[in-house]
């Protein structure tokens, strides 16, 4: 029988990683919400777009191995909450730059930060969770990135309409703050 105490942490554990996961979507969604926007007020065309989509995949892609091994040397919170702040801080710095090379700068520096929210999250509730009970306890949890996915498109979209590009990115900063 597992202890009421232990019951109460993994229920904490899964809460906190799931909001942390669908934290990370409010950061990831609002530059492809805003790029047309983006583009018009900037002048950049579609291929400095693509330029700036492709430092962040790179960054992204190169950030999954070096957050599974950071995750393992300090610690998933640590890499959790230091890839939350950069993320918040670089989506902060998309709304006030209008330099293509600081925006592409920013945007690796965002991959590399988002880079840190699965192997932190998934690590933590494979600790937290037996080996026979993950399938179905993970297959809810996942449910994370379905409704960041929403929740950050629908938020980034919002704030695009009411305010301008610039706002895509604070109001999803803001939202990662809260989370």
């Amino acid at each position: 029988a597992m202890s009421p105490a232990l019951r109460t942490w993994r229920a904490r554990i899964f809460a906190s990683t799931w909001l942390c996961y669908v934290g990370f979507y409010l950061c990831r969604k609002p530059f492809y919400i805003a790029k047309s926007a983006l583009g018009n007020a900037t002048g950049w065309d579609a291929s400095d777009l693509a330029f700036i989509g492709t430092a962040y995949l790179i960054a992204y892609a190169a950030g999954q191995f070096i957050a599974g091994w950071a995750g393992t040397k300090g610690g998933a919170r640590r890499l959790l909450l230091a890839g939350m702040g950069l993320s918040l801080v670089a989506n902060i710095a998309f709304g006030f730059t209008n330099s293509l090379g600081l925006f592409a700068a920013f945007m690796a520096i965002n991959g590399l930060a988002q880079a840190t929210g699965w192997a932190g999250t998934v690590s933590t509730m494979g600790n937290w969770f037996m080996r026979r009970e993950r399938g179905t306890v993970m297959g809810f949890w996942a449910t994370c990135f379905q409704f960041g996915g929403v929740f950050g498109n629908g938020l980034a979209a919002w704030a695009l309409g009411k305010w301008g590009y610039e706002y895509s990115f604070f109001c999803g900063s803001a939202a990662m703050l809260l989370v």
